[in-house]
């Protein structure tokens, strides 16, 4: 898929995107494990792009913010030895660092509704990009100049942070695959918790 095929009229905030797909939401952010921050990169998979910026400042965050999530969305064109450095720094987060190859029409705005913010710190911007946020409600953070600090204190404006001391709690994905009991369908959600959650969506 190419980028130009995205329509702006698919993404809203997060709030207004589940009175559409409240399903897909949930089932996505339990996928994804979206638990904590998100941090979406959207552009160009090169040097002037700035994935490596992005991935080596969701390095330096996560030491503050454990929980905290780099997604990688391709916008443009990619350059796979390029791609292949990112992918090996990236691996510093886990499964906390999500890069993605190939776009997905119906989750790309899913992934602008639930992030915190859109890291775009390369040379290049490509201008969908601030239309699709600025639809999501989802706030960009340019180039900085100076030392890569710079890029993390603007980061670190729009992301929620944890009081010194306190440590992050499970992770509530991990929890209910250990509470599944053994052979169930993964996308299942436990009677349990099912009902509760059925009755207070309303779908």
């Amino acid at each position: 898929m190419t980028v130009s095929a995205l329509d702006v009229a698919e993404f809203a905030p997060e709030q207004v995107l589940a009175e559409r797909r409240g399903r897909d939401l949930r089932l996505f952010r339990r996928f994804h494990r979206l638990a904590g921050p998100v941090v979406l990169f959207a552009g160009t998979y090169d040097r002037g792009g700035g994935l490596a910026e992005a991935v080596a400042a969701a390095c330096r965050l996560s030491e503050r913010i454990p929980e905290l999530r780099l997604v990688a969305l391709p916008f443009g064109p990619i350059r796979p030895r390029y791609l292949d450095r990112c992918e090996r720094e990236a691996l510093r987060l886990g499964h906390r660092g999500i890069v993605v190859q190939r776009l997905d029409e119906r989750d790309v705005p899913l992934w602008f509704a639930v992030a915190d913010l859109v890291c775009v710190p390369g040379e290049r911007l490509e201008p969908l990009v601030l239309r699709l946020a600025a639809a999501a409600g989802t706030p960009v953070v340019q180039r900085q100049p100076g030392a890569p600090e710079a890029l993390d204190a603007a980061l670190l404006a729009f992301l929620p942070q944890q009081p010194a001391g306190v440590r992050p709690g499970p992770d509530p994905v991990t929890e209910a695959s250990r509470a599944r009991p053994r052979g169930a369908d993964p996308g299942e959600t436990p009677a349990a918790e099912a009902a509760p959650d059925a009755e207070s969506c309303g779908c």
